[in-house]
């Protein structure tokens, strides 16, 4: 599996949805697939603290053509607007942990509307 690792800062508002997806790649740019029992942890967490206050696993019954979706409600994302980091890795079965997007900024900006009830 090629890993380029490099930062992705991402943006989103408070309260509202975030999608966004990992896509797996062999050196020569080609989609790959994780192996049963493998995972893809993603965390977000506030910048001056080790614990993650979001986050999703991922596995090969996430995968959707070639693509790991991540997706976060607006109950999930409804946290104070700050500067925060995220990360993700992948942990195989063979007991390896590879980080596949080192920490980067996520930051969550202010929004006036709310989702209602």
């Amino acid at each position: 599996m090629y890993i380029e690792l490099k930062r992705q800062d991402v943006q989103c508002y408070r309260g509202t949805t975030y999608d966004d997806s990992i896509t797996l790649q062999n050196e020569n740019k080609e989609p790959v697939s994780l192996s049963s029992g493998d995972k893809i942890i993603y965390g977000i967490k506030p910048r001056y603290s080790d614990t993650c206050i979001l986050e999703k696993v991922l596995t090969l019954r996430d995968e959707i053509n070639g693509v790991y979706p991540i997706h976060f409600t607006p109950e999930e994302m409804n946290i104070e607007p700050d500067e925060y980091e995220y990360d993700a890795s992948i942990q195989t079965t063979d007991g390896n942990f590879v980080k596949i997007i080192p920490p980067s900024t996520f930051e969550i900006l202010k929004s006036v509307t709310m989702k209602k009830g």
